[in-house]
């Protein structure tokens, strides 16, 4: 079984997955290692600096569900449902955001988030997964 290690480093969400209440997370597809259904994941924060200090808390869980969409300037399209389009400022955005932990829970937060860790979006796709445990 595959396993993958994530790091969680945006700070509103880090108390929410330590709790349970959050168990979503967003991350760039690779494409030679996707996430899939069933397989192991374990989850950490870092004592101190990202990268160069240890684990401060880890939780080991298995993913449930991993989607796909393309993330553009106006919005995306989920890969799952036949690529139809959702704008960043619609209902499915903001909860996509609220079970993501972004503060605030809406769709516009959670461009501003993504766009903070991936760069500006444009009109070229940037590929993307939800992975849910």
């Amino acid at each position: 079984m595959t396993t993958h290690i994530m790091a969680m480093t945006y700070a509103p969400k880090v108390e929410g997955i330590k709790d349970g209440t959050i168990k979503q997370t967003i991350r760039v597809v690779n494409p030679n290692r996707p996430f899939q259904t069933h397989e192991k994941v374990i989850i950490h924060g870092w004592e101190g600096k990202p990268y160069r200090s240890p684990w401060s808390w880890r939780i080991e869980t298995v993913i449930v569900e991993a989607g796909e969409f393309n993330a553009y300037a106006s919005g995306v399209a989920d890969v799952n449902d036949n690529f139809r389009f959702h704008t960043w400022n619609s209902p499915v955005m903001d909860r996509i955001a609220r079970l993501d932990g972004i503060c605030p829970p809406t769709g516009m937060a959670l461009k501003e988030v993504l766009e903070e860790f991936h760069g500006k979006f444009t009109d070229e796709p940037i590929r993307f997964q939800i992975i849910r445990w």
